[in-house]
């Protein structure tokens, strides 16, 4: 195993404990985990397995192995990427309609006379 082998390893590993230890701590939900914890095992059989890369790098087309892995990782992270969007798009619909029922609450419970609730509107 050569140096950079190992370095490849090494750090493969580091990112799946890192990616647990958010987990761990609910710094990282689990339906976005399961993204990273796929990336970390494909990185660890990648940099542990050299003929494996070789393989898949000449059936994808690419005569480097790293070429190969640029490219994988770019589509990865451009699936990565998609993923968020989808995500982001939908919280922020999420947030719109809750910013929307608050201020139908709000207008209803002025009408009933009970303007008790503290004013919650940033200026």
């Amino acid at each position: 195993m050569s140096f950079l082998q190992m370095v490849a390893l090494l750090v493969s590993v580091l990112f799946a404990l890192a990616v647990i230890d958010f987990i761990r701590r609910n710094r990282l939900k689990e339906r976005y985990a399961l993204l990273w914890l796929a990336a970390s095992v494909v990185m660890i059989v990648l940099s542990a397995w050299k003929g494996l890369l070789i393989r898949v790098t000449r059936t994808l087309g690419f005569e480097i192995p790293s070429n190969g892995l640029f490219s994988v990782v770019l589509i990865f992270l451009l699936v990565i990427l998609f993923h968020f969007s989808i995500a982001i798009s939908s919280e922020s619909d999420r947030i719109k309609r809750l910013a929307q029922e608050i201020a139908l609450l709000k207008e209803r419970l002025q009408r009933l006379g009970g303007d008790t609730a503290p004013d919650t509107r940033r200026e």
